[in-house]
């Protein structure tokens, strides 16, 4: 039984960028382009530098940054046909932003994270065409389930992964920094609906040694449950629906003698085509997400946001990516009692206000600046308003062998 004793300052997420999405997300591609020599080596650089203008816990600047490396090797190669095998080794930066600068409960970066080198994924998938597939190893949850597409663009943790889901359980779920093992499977039901489900450890890793490759599942702990539907109504609409459940107890925040077994929560996301001149001309996209998630234990109760893409906004730049979005973290009331009885304080929501720009300025090279203003930050008490200043450079490669 694992007691959550205060607010974490900071939403371990992922899927933030375009290069992060390539190595992280998009894994069924390099795949395929792998699948006539059977290897491919992708690296993905993505350095943040962070600087906190004003209001938050202090003002400064700190350099941020994730390097990974992956291999994808297709079976089909090797006479293993719809076998792909994925490892991806991560080197972090010594984070600390949020729990240093911003004061943000949610993570103004999603690269954001402890300095040191780890294996992040580590899986075997068998594909039955286009119909169903199996995976079983380390994985990242947020590479299959929550994933917003349109929201991939920014740097804010939250449009990665709903913050209500992203700080729930022990430790978070298996997700970035430190994903945890876990078994997927997804089923095509029609050609416009995929139904996906994945069971994972629900304590990813040692709280107290989170780097230490060890993994201990235990009735104790329990696993963590998740499904999601996913359908296209339209050529320009998409709908997401997603449930999760941990199976272990839970001491309460009202109460944290009182063990609960239900801890629980749902999320949907809406997304839109709004607009698009001419079939590859520019396009605006958008988006809208709710979740919830209980209370009782679990420090962020709700949350709501939403977005805006527009993409090829100059003349000349087709590819370039202008956004706006908005994320609600909303603390629940045992959470805010929890803190008032330990001399401290919670607002009743943070909200994140991000503007970013992202411009390809080569085929491997992504340049972004981004603007952030955080409304009541929940991660160290009564603080000011924090404005968040930033610049993200984005490098991918990869490398077919064969």
């Amino acid at each position: 039984m694992r007691q959550i004793a205060s607010v974490p300052c900071h939403c371990r997420a992922v899927a933030g960028s375009a290069a992060l999405a390539a190595i992280v997300v998009s894994v069924p591609a390099a795949a395929a382009d792998a699948a006539s020599s059977g290897m491919q080596i992708s690296a993905a650089l993505i350095g943040d530098l962070m600087g906190n203008v004003s209001g938050g816990l202090r003002q400064g600047v700190r350099p941020l940054g994730r390097l990974d490396l992956g291999l994808t090797v297709a079976g089909d190669a090797y006479g293993l046909p719809g076998f792909t095998a994925f490892f991806d080794g991560t080197q972090t930066a010594d984070g600390g932003f949020s729990e240093r600068y911003a004061g943000d409960m949610q993570g103004v970066s999603n690269v954001d994270a402890p300095g040191g080198f780890l294996l992040y994924q580590a899986w075997v998938q068998k594909s039955w065409n286009d119909d169903a597939t199996v995976k079983i190893g380390l994985i990242d949850l947020n590479s299959e389930f929550d994933v917003q597409e349109a929201g991939v663009v920014f740097v804010n943790s939250s449009f990665g992964i709903g913050a209500e889901y992203g700080l729930s359980g022990a430790m978070g779920p298996s997700i970035y920094p430190f994903p945890g093992l876990g078994v997927t499977g997804s089923v095509k039901l029609d050609d416009d609906m995929t139904f996906r489900a994945g069971v994972f450890d629900a304590v990813p890793r040692d709280p107290d040694r989170p780097r230490r490759f060890s993994f201990t599942l235990s009735d104790k702990d329990g696993a963590l449950l998740t499904g999601e539907f996913d359908a296209r109504l339209s050529d320009a609409v998409h709908l997401q629906i997603g449930a999760w459940n941990y199976t272990g107890g839970f001491d309460t925040l009202a109460a944290p003698s009182r063990s609960s077994h239900d801890n629980r929560g749902f999320y949907g996301t809406l997304t839109a085509r709004l607009w698009q001149d001419g079939e590859h001309g520019p396009a605006v996209d958008g988006w809208v997400r709710g979740g919830t998630a209980k209370d009782s234990i679990n420090p962020v109760s709700a949350y709501f946001g939403g977005g805006i893409v527009y993409t090829g906004p100059f003349a000349g730049r087709p590819n370039d990516q202008l956004g706006f979005a908005v994320a609600n973290a909303y603390l629940g009331g045992p959470a805010r009692d929890a803190a008032q009885n330990a001399g401290s304080s919670l607002p009743s929501r943070e909200t994140t206000f991000e503007l970013t720009y992202a411009a390809p300025v080569a085929e491997w090279l992504v340049v972004q600046p981004d603007v952030q203003y955080v409304v009541n930050p929940a991660g160290g008490g009564r603080i000011k308003d924090a404005f968040v200043v930033g610049l993200r450079l984005s490098i991918s490669l990869s490398e077919t062998i064969g």
